[in-house]
């Protein structure tokens, strides 16, 4: 037998739940110090749990309503750059004007560098990760095609300053007229065909004959090849599909809902989406936040918090970086955005000083992250985001960044690997998922740094896509965290 406050129960057969509520409420009506104080510890234990279930639930849903809007419903900006990246993972090219279409600007990721995979007869692809020279092979768009050279900063395996000419491809090859097809070059989950590009015959010379493969495996030191895009059925319009629309159903009109989702966007040899974006505010803050950690004598982040660890941060090599005041000392080009968008000055005449400028942008440091479309010019504005009439782009996804950041875009040096990753994943927006959760959908948490995007086309656009241009307003639309 056990006996408890209650009474007496066989240890094997206890009394149904029933029973012994009835055994609680006679104890207590009997006024026996026993029951007294187990029912006041019951009770304290249940307040507590209430309490804290009441408070979890302020805390996951207290952003969605509508009182926690942001102040603003949209935000006006302007397009600062436009990065296309024609060979992945290679140089980027600033453009004053591009076309965008439905997989992104024109150009972009286009072609392709790979090595001998371990399986026989595949090939791998290769970037920044695990390359970092890439960076230093400059493309340029010129009026015959493709050219390649490489920057100042090249080096041979051995050290060696290369002597290798620029080279030149066309901007369109055919599976007739390529060196070689690759089938099934794998991607992140599924696979194209890489068309081996051969030499412009215009570029041909003394000093350089041979295929761009053996120019870029020369290069490298090791054997590879440069391949162009080419779907695995081109009769059936077999395009790689970006990865899915992870959009709130309430951000879009039913029909922009149903065509987004019946109707995948295509891509090229991009990792998820057509497009990224970011923004110099975003970039400058995280300059300051490497920038005060490296002057932080103490080890601290320089702001009151915890530093990051020497081994992934070199304090000094950092805070010499940032004291010599140049402007590209962290650059926009190792985040390998398309769209480099800037505040807006507001009011920008009568206002003067550094401070006083950043204080009246038309945007803060991380607002992406909350925008859930970019508009660009529209004949008229109105009070509430329009229907999708006009070209835009729809920011669908965060970008989730790896170590490839880590990588100096002008020198192609490997660098700490805290920098950015460290600073990323320590800030306010830790909490922050991958993708725009949907109700039921899954996100997952990692450092962020822009967002992907995908084009919307206007009436009169159509498959033709829209131009954007350098120095052009656009309108970001705030996403809206409400419960339906």
């Amino acid at each position: 037998m056990i006996t408890t406050p209650w009474g007496s129960a066989p240890s094997r057969s206890p009394d149904p739940p029933w029973q012994r509520l009835l055994d609680r409420i006679n104890c207590l009506r009997n006024g026996g110090e026993d029951c007294r104080q187990s029912f006041h510890i019951h009770l304290a234990i249940l307040s507590l749990v209430l309490t804290l279930a009441l408070f979890r639930k302020a805390l996951v849903a207290g952003p969605l309503k509508a009182k926690s809007l942001p102040p603003r419903l949209k935000s006006r900006a302007v397009v600062d750059d436009i990065l296309v990246h024609p060979v992945k993972s290679c140089a980027a090219i600033s453009l004053e004007k591009a076309r965008i279409g439905r997989k992104g600007l024109e150009l972009d990721r286009r072609w392709m560098v790979v090595r001998r995979g371990k399986e026989e007869g595949k090939w791998d692809k290769i970037s920044l990760r695990e390359e970092p020279r890439l960076t230093l092979i400059q493309p340029s768009i010129e009026a015959d095609g493709l050219h390649l050279s490489l920057s100042a900063q090249a080096r041979l395996p051995d050290g060696a300053q290369p002597s290798l000419p620029p080279i030149a491809i066309p901007y369109r090859t055919t599976r007739d007229n390529c060196v070689e097809v690759l089938p099934s070059v794998a991607m992140w989950g599924d696979s194209a065909d890489g068309l081996v590009v051969p030499l412009l015959p215009s570029s041909s010379s003394p000093q350089w004959s041979k295929s761009p493969s053996s120019w870029l495996s020369h290069f490298l030191g090791y054997e590879v090849r440069l391949i162009q895009f080419a779907p695995l059925d081109p009769s059936t319009e077999g395009e790689r599909r970006a990865f899915p629309i992870y959009k709130d159903a309430h951000l879009a009109g039913k029909a922009e809902q149903a065509r987004m989702r019946s109707d995948p966007q295509p891509l090229e040899w991009q990792d998820e989406y057509p497009l990224l974006v970011a923004s110099k505010e975003s970039l400058g803050d995280l300059q300051e936040r490497i920038a005060d950690a490296g002057k932080a004598e103490d080890g601290s982040d320089g702001r009151g918090g915890r530093g990051v660890s020497e081994k992934m941060f070199s304090r000094e090599k950092w805070k010499e970086r940032a004291g010599k005041g140049e402007a590209d000392w962290l650059n926009i080009r190792r985040f390998r955005a398309n769209i480099v968008l800037r505040g807006v000055d507001d009011n920008a005449e009568s206002q003067e000083g550094a401070a006083a400028a950043k204080a009246n942008r038309s945007i803060r440091p991380w607002e992406e992250d909350q925008w859930t479309r970019i508009d660009f010019p529209l004949p008229s504005s109105s009070s509430s985001p329009p229907e999708t009439t006009t070209p835009c782009l729809h920011l669908v996804a965060r970008c989730e960044r790896c170590l490839l950041t880590t990588v100096d875009p002008i020198t192609g040096e490997k660098q700490d690997a805290g920098v950015p990753l460290a600073f990323l994943r320590k800030d306010e927006r830790s909490h922050l998922v991958k993708h725009m959760k949907e109700k039921g959908g899954h996100g997952r948490k990692g450092p962020i740094f822009g967002m992907y995007a995908i084009p919307g086309m206007g009436e009169e656009e159509g498959e033709e896509g829209f131009e954007v241009q350098k120095g052009m307003e656009v309108i970001c639309w705030w996403r809206r965290e409400v419960e339906e």
